[in-house]
């Protein structure tokens, strides 16, 4: 402010290079912070640069040091391009963090974590887990913990013994996702050949829970 009093000829090259370096770092943050880009890019009024060699071409354009902004070009209305956080958020932020690491300390742990035996990695390897769909489930005869269970695993479907007929009500589940493993050899419970094991979490209250993708994922996807 002070120089555009005392020399504001030179305070237009200062700006008009400014406007070149922020048209640069629009084409420079492209690979990394494309969304950046398109904001810093509209804000100058300008399209978002395309996968189409653009890129390469601009750079091509600002080795031979011409310019990427003509004289005369209009610019949008200005407006931070990030939003400050001042200290006082960040301490916040941090002994929220910092109370939050207390209230979990391993102290509080519960320490019998009642581990099996430890597996090898082939032995994990071999089992084949994949994501499936509760299609239709019913009671086992003569069985008042055992649910049977049509699974669809995408390519094929399963009949699948479990045990949660105490936990959950047969229409209860219909259209649930679980996850299958699917290279158990078949076992017949009841009468019924079940093929494979759906796999289930259990709470210090023994109530039990599907272990399911955390995404969306299709019927038959695998599951490492």
């Amino acid at each position: 402010w002070k120089t555009i009093k005392e020399d504001p000829e030179n305070v237009k090259v200062v700006m008009h290079l400014l406007m070149q370096y922020v048209f640069v770092l629009s084409v420079v943050t492209r690979p990394f912070l494309p969304y950046t880009s398109d904001r810093i890019r509209r804000l100058l009024a300008l399209e978002p640069l395309k996968e189409n060699g653009e890129l390469l071409e601009l750079s091509n354009t600002l080795s031979e040091g011409e310019n990427l902004l003509k004289s005369g070009h209009k610019i949008s209305s200005p407006e931070h391009l990030f939003t400050r956080v001042e200290d006082s958020v960040v301490d916040t932020q941090v002994a929220k963090l910092q109370a939050t690491k207390s209230e979990f300390s391993s102290e509080q742990l519960p320490q019998n974590n009642n581990l099996k035996d430890t597996i090898q990695y082939d032995d994990f390897i071999k089992m084949d887990l994949r994501a499936a769909t509760i299609m239709d489930a019913k009671k086992v005869e003569k069985a008042d913990k055992l649910l049977q269970l049509t699974l669809d695993v995408g390519f094929e479907k399963r009949t699948v013994v479990s045990g949660i007929a105490q936990h959950f009500a047969p229409d209860q589940i219909i259209g649930q996702k679980v996850t299958l493993l699917a290279n158990l050899a078949p076992r017949k419970i009841r009468g019924v050949e079940s093929k494979g094991m759906i796999l289930m979490s259990e709470n210090e209250d023994g109530s039990l829970k599907f272990v399911q993708p955390a995404v969306e994922a299709e019927n038959g996807a695998s599951i490492s």
